[in-house]
């Protein structure tokens, strides 16, 4: 089975968090139900709706009744964005590859894996969290794992 992609907790927290958001955009939702609904530590939580507020993703209404709100339209909010904010550029990296010529096997690994960096970021520059909330949940899957075997290469 392939190592899946680590997200940071920030980045999977505040995922959680807009995406709520998203489905309720009528009413200001306190930190205090963003953080049960979505098991989510309620200090760590008001640590990433800070961040979010700082970038304008979302605004704090203040009162009995406050709580959070999106700035913008989940339309408009894309997945990169929010996993660039926490994370950086998520890319695959090959541990332990020594510095080399470009045209070595090493380099020509290097640059494959940046193609698929390149690949990655765009697909999450173009899925915002509109994108995210109209398509049911998966469950991961890999379509030819039965012809892979364990520490087959590439």
């Amino acid at each position: 089975m392939p190592a899946p992609v680590k997200l940071s907790r920030k980045s999977d927290y505040a995922l959680r968090a807009l995406l709520h958001l998203s489905s309720a955009p009528e009413r200001p939702i306190p930190v205090r139900e963003l953080a049960e609904a979505n098991q989510i530590p309620r200090k760590f939580l008001e640590s990433i709706m800070r961040d979010l507020r700082a970038r304008a993703l979302v605004e704090s209404v203040a009162g009995k009744n406050g709580g959070y709100i999106l700035r913008r339209q989940p339309v408009e909010i894309s997945i990169g964005s929010i996993l660039r904010l926490f994370d950086g550029r998520l890319e695959p990296v090959a541990e332990d590859l020594p510095d080399c010529d470009e045209e070595a096997p090493t380099g020509q690994v290097r640059r494959a894996l940046q193609e698929i960096g390149d690949a990655v970021n765009t697909i999450m520059n173009e899925l915002t969290l509109e994108d995210v909330i109209r398509r049911r949940p998966i469950r991961y899957s890999i379509s030819n794992e039965a012809e892979f075997q364990f520490g087959d290469g590439i």
